[in-house]
């Protein structure tokens, strides 16, 4: 994809942020679709392409409660996955962050980090958040620890919240204010 040809709303060193392209929803649906990728987002439900694209539709609703992004690999040439804020709470200025690289071979490359540090910066200093949210299940160790990488911190434990992979398991949600992430990010 060429760089005059992207929408680059977020650029960071290895990825950028695009807003999302109706014409990629085929391959969001393989990504929410996906066995494993959708134990960890507690999908339950088929998604088609249609589906998805009057979600997004919706979104574009003001006031804007959720805000999407594809994650766009600058090196590979392609998008590996998106990253939202849903839920936006205009009057509390909080949100929660949901990230998903949808291309499992690039699991464990701190993309979701990188993406989440970029949303992170959006938020607290263009959209004036105050309180950022984070919720992952206790056996997705790999969101655990992106989370604990960006620097959020363990909010609540919801003992046996979801039922994952035949059994029940805690949801854990994070928090990060303003003012803690502005210590390390200024």
């Amino acid at each position: 994809m060429e760089k005059n040809t992207r929408l680059t709303f977020i650029e960071g060193e290895r990825i950028e942020l695009l807003p999302i392209n109706p014409e990629n929803v085929k391959v969001h649906a393989r990504w929410v679709n996906d066995p494993k990728a959708r134990l960890y987002t507690r999908n339950v439900f088929p998604v088609s392409p249609e589906d998805l694209k009057k979600r997004l539709e919706q979104t574009q609703e003001p006031p804007k409660r959720d805000i999407f992004f594809e994650i766009y690999h600058k090196e590979l040439d392609k998008i590996v996955g998106f990253v939202e804020f849903h839920y936006i709470n205009y009057i509390n200025h909080a949100a929660d962050l949901g990230v998903l690289i949808g291309e499992k071979e690039l699991w464990g490359n701190n993309l979701g980090t990188d993406a989440a540090k970029l949303m992170m910066k959006y938020g607290f200093e263009e959209l004036n958040l105050v309180k950022i949210t984070a919720i992952a299940l206790r056996p997705n160790k790999g969101a655990c620890r992106m989370i604990e990488k960006i620097r959020m911190k363990l909010e609540l434990v919801m003992k046996n919240q979801a039922y994952f992979d035949g059994e029940y398991v805690d949801e854990l949600k994070f928090c990060i204010f303003r003012e803690e992430w502005e210590k390390t990010n200024k």
